[in-house]
């Protein structure tokens, strides 16, 4: 008789979802912008994946900030809707349905 053995998600390789902290965000930035670092370098520092890093810079240059506006802006100023990730995907989600 074979047994098979099911092993939590985080044993099998899979990442677990987290929300991220305003640091967080702050620091990508600045390790991206300020310190020229690539994403993977970036994703190894801060123990995060290279898709997170590619998300919070592609949802700040397309809300128009660079690292001279970060730096003014408060945590509530830099986590507003727009570096807020998508919580769905196609027209509905877009539409703001």
């Amino acid at each position: 008789m074979v047994q098979r053995v099911v092993r939590p998600a985080d044993e099998r390789g899979a990442m677990a979802t987290e929300r991220l902290s305003m640091r967080q965000i702050r620091e990508i930035l600045r390790q991206k912008w300020a310190l020229g670092l690539s994403h993977r370098a970036v994703a190894d520092s801060l123990r995060v994946g290279l898709g997170t890093i590619s998300s919070v810079v592609s949802r700040a240059q397309a809300a128009g900030l660079d690292w001279a506006l970060v730096q003014t802006l408060t945590d509530e100023g830099l986590g507003g809707p727009a570096l807020r990730p998508a919580r769905g995907r196609g027209p509905a989600a877009a539409a703001g349905a």
